[in-house]
């Protein structure tokens, strides 16, 4: 009986040793040591292998990527994106803090100073874009409206303007934020046409 006693317990410190290493093999998979996150973040900011330490801002930009990435890594979003990209998680937030969104395109061809006026803007991320502000200002930079673009699908977002304006041609300046908190801008500007109607 004690001889069964001794190898349940035998048994037993096994499992728990393979389950501990199977947990630690799991973590592994999203949480890279510290020396090699260290590392894979450095060479986003010089992939030639130079050192930062002599740069103060450089040097600074490196803490702040890896504050960042240690505390954004336990992040659901994070974890799902990077396994599909083969990355950690530490490494595709450490990529996102230094990558800030990008704006490729405002739409102003249904856009005619008119309420209910629609403006589409593409907005990129590595990860995500958050959101997209929109600010429509007339040649003398006086304020026509501002608001909050709405996701529609995929990368294009869509504001629909709120008043009317008589202004004989608008500025519409869009800006998207990424998880970091990054601000990209992008200007377009537009004469409109005046119907008799008007």
């Amino acid at each position: 009986n004690l001889n069964n006693q001794n190898k349940q317990e035998d048994n037993c410190v096994l499992q728990s040793s393979d389950r501990a290493q199977e947990a630690e093999d799991s973590c592994a998979e999203h949480f890279l040591p510290l020396e090699v996150a260290q590392d894979k973040i450095h060479r986003l900011i010089h992939p030639n292998g130079a050192s930062c330490e002599a740069d103060s801002l450089c040097w600074e930009c490196f803490q702040d990527a890896l504050a960042y990435a240690e505390g954004a890594q336990g992040e659901p979003i994070y974890i799902e994106a990077a396994a599909k990209l083969g990355m950690s998680p530490l490494e595709l937030a450490a990529r996102d803090f230094f990558t800030p969104p990008e704006i490729t395109r405002i739409d102003l061809s249904h856009y005619n100073a008119r309420k209910g006026d629609l403006i589409e803007i593409t907005a990129f991320d590595t990860v995500k874009v958050c959101k997209v502000g929109i600010l429509i200002i007339d040649e003398q930079c006086k304020l026509i409206e501002l608001g909050q673009a709405v996701h529609a699908q995929g990368n294009t977002w869509v504001y629909k303007a709120l008043k009317n304006s008589q202004a004989p041609s608008v500025i519409v300046i869009a800006d998207a934020q990424d998880l970091p908190g990054h601000l990209s801008e992008k200007r377009s500007r537009k004469k409109i046409k005046r119907g008799r109607y008007r």
